[in-house]
């Protein structure tokens, strides 16, 4: 048995649950487990590659018996990246370095690279996804999704890593369930104008619209649908936005809801896992139903729906007229004013938008959870930015706003007590007086996700799952296994080393 097989065969073997010390003592005895796990992941990771560095070393052997300098430096600088000490690589430089007329290959020979290549990175992609599944029953889903996602970039075409993110192939391409569904119905994706049915695909292209059968420039049906009684609908894999602002605009909005959603899951997978594990490796958890979104073009319609739908509470409106919008746990849906200057605007929306999501999918009773919970993990992920792809991910380190905020009040003396934060209300902590304290916890969790290479992780997401299902009595310093000092302490000494 390898030593993660049998760290993990520990970790399946403790016990579920247990009050109180007992259960801090259990989380104790499972964390190392995973530290353990997690020590072992770069052994792992170099056992996984052996096969596939033999090949590339196989492929480069070839390609230097043909003259293919150019070709064989690339392989064996991506053998280097995989393991500096690959002990092939002395003798492939030398030979590669005793080149002196290279060649270039030609048709027949760059179709047989090609072939090696794909042959030997689909079998690399399978071994990655055996080493995630691993993981995956050691209760490291993060660490599982990150070797999945590697997978990915050796075969994209990889079943296992595919089906786990919940994907299912349509012809020749993997697409999400939503996306299948629309296919299925003979739509197709319109960039700047979303889903629309596939006969009307080619004119909307152009920039046209049909609206009751009647063909109009998009800029004709935008004033149309600026009415809050015919406002757009967009559906998203996770979202139902209800815009009154230009379509392209609301396309837009409604892939980087779907991208945050994304975002969300991956940060926050032991969460979404919290009371859904299974055996086989399943990163998607979708809510009950899609989430409603309105989002007003004009600030004095989103003015309008604010005070009919917060009527009798004259407070809460004057507050929120001033604000970009707002996720009401009272309607489940979030109301967005496009018309707020950026960057504020879209650092609120994510940020709302992340309490929606984490609020809805728990369906999460009126107060909960404490003020500092909910912003911590909804503040630490508003700032997730979207990629060329625009896959969305959070910046690390102090490159992180939050983290490099804290850094600086810490070297200064003003960053608030953790003691303090916990036991604040919303009154307290959202005091105007007090405006470090979003930043300190949004800091607080980001130590908490990343410290020790995520040993944390699974026992904070759970606390805050659990203090979102409004579980009574619910400690962060049982579920960490350390008091507040002590808390402290290694945050600062977090914030020091960044």
């Amino acid at each position: 048995m390898t030593r993660t097989a049998a760290l993990i065969a520990l970790c399946l073997l403790l016990p579920g649950s247990a009050p109180g010390g007992e259960m801090s003592q259990r989380r104790t005895a499972e964390r190392q487990t995973r530290m353990s796990a997690l020590r072992d992941l770069p052994e792992a990771l170099k056992r996984s590659n052996e096969p596939y560095l033999a090949a590339l070393g196989s492929v480069c052997q070839w390609l230097i018996g043909l003259q293919a300098k150019d070709e064989a430096g690339k392989l064996l600088a991506e053998m280097d990246g995989l393991n500096e000490k690959n002990s092939a690589s002395p003798a492939l430089k030398k030979s590669l370095e005793a080149i002196a007329a290279p060649a270039a290959l030609d048709e027949a020979k760059q179709k047989e690279l090609a072939t090696r290549l794909k042959a030997a990175r689909t079998a690399r992609a399978a071994a990655l996804a055996n080493l995630a599944a691993t993981y995956h029953r050691a209760s490291l889903p993060r660490t599982a999704l990150g070797l999945v996602m590697q997978a990915l970039d050796s075969d994209p075409n990889n079943a296992v890593a595919r089906q786990a993110l919940g994907q299912v192939l349509v012809g020749t391409e993997w697409k999400d369930a939503f996306a299948a569904q629309q296919i299925q119905k003979g739509n197709v994706y319109v960039p700047d104008m979303g889903w629309v049915q596939g006969a009307l695909a080619e004119r909307a292209k152009k920039g046209e619209w049909c609206e009751n059968g009647r063909w109009m420039p998009i800029d004709e049906a935008d004033k149309l649908h600026k009415d809050t009684a015919k406002p757009w609908t967009i559906e998203t894999q996770h979202f139902n936005l209800v815009s009154t602002a230009p379509r392209k605009i609301s396309v837009q909005v409604a892939a980087e809801l779907d991208g945050l959603r994304q975002a969300c899951n991956r940060e926050y997978l032991d969460f979404f896992m919290r009371e859904r594990r299974s055996p086989q490796m399943q990163f998607t958890q979708p809510l009950p139903k899609k989430m409603l979104v309105h989002f007003f073009g004009e600030k004095p319609d989103y003015d309008a729906v604010i005070k009919k739908e917060f009527k009798n509470q004259l407070a809460v409106q004057i507050i929120l007229l001033l604000l970009p919008g707002i996720y009401s746990a009272t309607t489940h849906a979030s109301y967005f004013n496009q018309a707020a200057p950026e960057p504020f605007r879209t650092l609120f929306r994510q940020n709302q938008v992340a309490s929606q999501i984490l609020s809805e999918y728990t369906q999460a009773p009126a107060g909960n959870p404490k003020a500092w919970i909910g912003t911590s993990v909804c503040g630490s992920v508003q700032y997730a930015l979207p990629d060329d792809a625009g896959h969305f991910s959070l910046p690390v380190g102090h490159k992180h706003p939050a983290v490099g905020k804290a850094a600086e009040m810490l070297q200064q003396g003003t960053l608030p007590p953790l003691a303090t934060l916990f036991t604040l209300d919303a009154g307290g902590f959202w005091n105007p007086l007090m405006p470090g304290n979003s930043e300190a916890i949004s800091a607080f969790c980001r130590f908490l996700m990343d410290t020790k290479d995520g040993a944390y992780a699974l026992d904070f997401q759970e606390f805050v799952y659990d203090s979102y299902k409004g579980v009574k009595n619910a400690s962060l310093n049982d579920y960490l296994g350390m008091d507040n000092a002590t808390l402290e302490q290694e945050f600062h000494e977090y914030l020091k080393q960044q």
